[in-house]
């Protein structure tokens, strides 16, 4: 490309107003992804079929506009709505299930990872910082 071509603008995706969009210039549309994200069951395979592209430039998109893999942002943004149910007082078996996860322990183990302590100790820490209760010790 020359320095008097004009450039291309590429899809892109980002965060506006609470929600995750896909920016496609060429088809001179903006899509939010939360309610396919949901659908898909957070796959990252599924999502891309969902939306017509191509694994590589899904995930090129996301490395570039996030600066982290896709699977990696999936997760993140899954794990961002557990800790916004879980502060809900939403029981955790029922925000796994919301979640997508088949088992209890896969969502246990993923939110550990992600956050540094189990969803019930992250619902007991949510609730006391909410209302100032302490527990005994």
């Amino acid at each position: 490309m020359t320095a008097l071509e004009p450039t291309r603008k590429r899809q892109r995706i980002y965060f506006s107003g609470g929600y995750w969009w896909l920016s496609d210039p060429e088809r001179d549309r903006n899509f939010r992804l939360d309610p396919e994200i949901a659908q898909c069951g957070w796959n990252v395979s599924r999502l891309c079929e969902n939306l017509g592209l191509g694994k590589r430039t899904f995930s090129r998109m996301v490395d570039e506009g996030l600066g982290v893999s896709s699977k990696r942002w999936l997760r993140e943004i899954r794990i961002t709505a557990a800790c916004h149910l879980l502060r809900e007082e939403c029981k955790i078996e029922v925000v796994a299930q919301a979640l997508g996860f088949r088992h209890l322990s896969d969502f246990t183990r993923e939110f550990k990872k992600m956050v540094g302590v189990s969803p019930s100790r992250y619902m007991k820490a949510e609730l006391s910082r909410s209302t100032g209760y302490r527990p005994a010790s």
